[in-house]
């Protein structure tokens, strides 16, 4: 049965100790998710590789590196000589590592019992979590499509790398500070953008189309090198645009991002964009 005293002696060999925690009766507690585990260290680790929701992709990373190495330990080459045959070469014989077998590392029909169940727990942690992700889906008339997002999936990555405890953002720092701050980072993008149309030049792209209530838009977007940039949405759906009106919205846009900034315009193939190009 492992100790307080051989943990603090095998945290060098074994890095999961720096993870979790010995108790007084000889569990362990993973400090990430404070499940309780009475598979020696060697459970503990193989709790945080497989069934941890809250371990960090890097420490699981560092463990399976370890177990991975204690495996390939497993056997030891020697080198067998006959007494006196100093010249000699001997043959190698793979010896098998024989594994000490302690009372207190085999596990018991109870505690295969509670390994059983810790994995269980995992499990539904897992079900309960997404069961409730989507309940928030439903209830807030949220497209499925957004998980697909990259800032969606990095939320969720977050909010596990910092575990039990996290305290979403309220109302107030949603409508305020948080905003705040999303519009001036936003802003600070658009700006590393406006110094490379300086530099490279950039292009102003009109895109046209009709949303599901039959309302004609005009997407205005700026290209360069480093992407694309929305500018802004018309409402073109109380009359269709002439060509003079066409023009006029083109000739605002150069003149908002300069003149000798602007490579081309590029439009549909409608008479009126031809003629205001």
């Amino acid at each position: 049965m492992a100790s307080k005293a051989d943990s603090t002696q095998s945290t060098e060999s074994d890095p999961a100790w720096e993870y979790n925690n010995l108790e007084d009766d000889d569990s362990i507690t993973c400090n990430f998710c404070n499940v309780v585990t009475r598979g020696g260290i060697y459970g503990a680790r193989q709790h945080q590789i497989r069934s941890c929701l809250y371990c960090p992709k890097v420490v699981k990373d560092r463990l399976k590196a370890f177990t991975e190495k204690e495996k390939s330990k497993k056997g030891v080459v020697v080198n067998q000589r006959g007494f006196g045959d100093d010249d000699e070469g001997g043959d190698d014989v793979k010896i098998p590592r024989l594994e000490k077998k302690r009372s207190g590392v085999q596990l018991s029909g109870q505690e295969k019992r509670l390994k059983s169940n810790v994995m269980d727990e995992a499990c539904d942690k897992e079900l309960i979590a997404k069961t409730a992700i989507a309940r928030f889906f439903y209830q807030a008339g949220i497209a499925f499509n957004v998980v697909r997002l990259d800032c969606f999936k990095e939320m969720i990555e977050l909010i596990g790398n910092y575990g039990p405890n996290f305290k979403p953002p309220s109302y107030h720092e949603l409508r305020g500070p948080s905003l705040k701050k999303e519009v001036d980072d936003m802003n600070q993008w658009i700006e590393g953008h406006k110094e490379k149309w300086s530099k490279y030049g950039c292009s102003i792209m009109l895109d046209s189309w009709t949303d599901r209530e039959q309302k004609t838009l005009i997407n205005i977007l700026v290209n360069s090198s480093d992407g694309t940039v929305f500018m802004e949405s018309v409402n073109a759906s109380s009359n269709t645009m002439s060509g003079s009106e066409m023009c006029a919205l083109v000739e605002k846009f150069v003149d908002q991002i300069g003149e000798a900034n602007v490579v081309q315009v590029i439009t549909n193939s409608e008479c009126n964009s031809v003629r205001a190009g």
